[in-house]
């Protein structure tokens, strides 16, 4: 038997004389075990909670990436000065200064960029057999798309009023969802008989429930244009359809700062979106980390996003990235704003 022990666990401590106990090693066996098992266990829980406590710290700096992004976007849409910053690029489609190239059929109208599947052609307005001088000015209905197109000419009738056959400007403004897009000058022939003419426009996109109607003012009040039955301008908008069931929008090159990796977030609604970023060997998709329903800055429901790129960031100092939208099944597909943070 042991005739000495440890001062911390009471282990035994023999003496040259003492006698050993298998029960003496066995009890000291089991005080080390279960000393053992209570550190590893201490630490197991020091580790989880430093985890939990890194993961809460990481959670908020997302959130506040997140939350940064939103208010400026807000700042944004209210028509506040949001100057550019570095490390949060973002677009709510008010204008098109973050936009250096987008697909043919992608419509931007109304803060929003729209895919239809459904394309508008002509509209027809038809004539009266009347005409009257447009001399004050005066406009024609004002019609709404029903699809997608490319507003690219009206075509008119006019008629000289004495008889005569003259050359002679008139100036033209189209106007979109009630604000001015375009305006011209057209040289229009006037001749003894009624004679259809086209004003050519600059390309004007339009999408479903875009309104839009043509302001015009001749020269004189003998050089005359054909009314519709209710008395307004007569003739035909002439519309190239561009239904489509898929696009891309891609920014400019943007200069900015290193980074180690990328989040983003694009709200739309119909169809499905992916995000892609080109640094020096070309474009590298971004890894949807799941979505949500929330609701875009104008209050409609729609999905949003969420996208990551963690490892193989390009470190180029220019970058650009591309939104790829495809309209899937549905009739439509509306993408409403897209912000990527670098981290």
């Amino acid at each position: 038997m042991a005739s000495n022990y440890t001062a911390n666990y009471g282990l035994c401590q023999w003496e040259p004389g003492d006698k050993f106990l298998r029960e003496e090693f066995n009890q000291d066996n089991g005080k080390i075990d279960g000393a053992i098992k209570a550190a590893e266990d201490r630490a197991a829980s020091a580790a989880e909670k430093a985890q939990a406590a890194a993961d809460r710290a990481l959670s908020g700096l997302e959130d506040q990436g997140y939350n940064l992004y939103n208010l400026l976007l807000q700042q944004y849409y209210g028509g506040k000065k949001v100057d550019f910053k570095k490390a949060l690029i973002f677009d709510g489609f008010l204008d098109g200064s973050m936009t250096a190239s987008m697909s043919n059929g992608v419509v931007r109208s109304q803060n929003k960029l729209t895919l239809d599947r459904t394309g508008q052609g002509d509209i027809p307005l038809g004539y009266s057999g009347q005409s009257t001088s447009y001399v004050g000015g005066g406009s024609t209905a004002t019609c709404t798309a029903g699809g997608s197109g490319r507003i690219t000419g009206f075509r008119l009738k006019t008629i000289h009023e004495q008889g005569l056959t003259v050359t002679s400007s008139a100036t033209w403004k189209l106007y979109k969802n009630g604000k001015q897009a375009v305006q011209g000058t057209a040289q229009l022939r006037f001749g003894a008989a009624a004679e259809e003419q086209t004003i050519s426009i600059s390309s004007v996109s339009v999408s479903k429930g875009d309104t839009f109607y043509l302001h015009i003012q001749t020269g004189a009040d003998i050089y005359e244009l054909y009314t519709t039955s209710n008395g307004l301008l007569g003739g035909t908008f002439l519309i190239t359809s561009t239904g489509t069931t898929g696009g891309t929008v891609t920014t400019p090159s943007l200069a900015l700062p290193e980074r180690t990796g990328l989040r983003a977030w694009v709200r739309h609604s119909g169809g499905t979106v992916a995000l892609s970023v080109q640094g020096g060997t070309g474009w590298l998709a971004l890894t949807q980390a799941g979505s949500r329903t929330t609701m875009e800055p104008g209050g409609a429901s729609c999905t949003e996003t969420e996208f990551l790129l963690e490892e193989g960031t390009p470190q180029g100092e220019h970058l650009s990235f591309q939104l790829t939208m495809d309209v899937g099944n549905a009739a439509a597909m509306y993408v409403y704003d897209y912000g990527i943070l670098l981290f």
